[in-house]
């Protein structure tokens, strides 16, 4: 006997069921989409993180250099300096021409 008519079409045979009707909003995400999204989302915090500790480093570095330029420089401003020696003679003074 043939199959009762009294269920829905799309019941009695699925595979030929019209598809849903849509109202223009999109699917609500997979799980799939829905972990990459976490998963990128924590990766972009982790990459943040590590820019601001490189940035931190970077800046103490810079401060360590220039305290040790200025203690360098300090040093070498308050190290004795030699007495001035000449070495070499003064120029020789022009002699009075005699005059006439």
């Amino acid at each position: 006997s043939p199959p009762s008519l009294s269920l829905p079409f799309f019941l009695l045979f699925p595979f030929l069921s019209p598809p849903p009707p849509t109202d223009g909003r999109p699917a609500p995400p997979m799980k799939g989409q829905q972990r990459r999204r976490e998963e990128a989302a924590l990766k972009a915090g982790r990459v943040l993180m590590l820019t601001n500790e490189l940035q931190r480093g970077m800046e103490r570095w810079e401060g360590q250099r220039s305290a040790l330029h200025r203690r360098r420089e300090e040093e070498r401003a308050s190290r004795l300096k030699p007495k001035v020696v000449r070495t070499s003679t003064p120029p020789p003074t022009p002699s009075p021409s005699p005059s006439k």
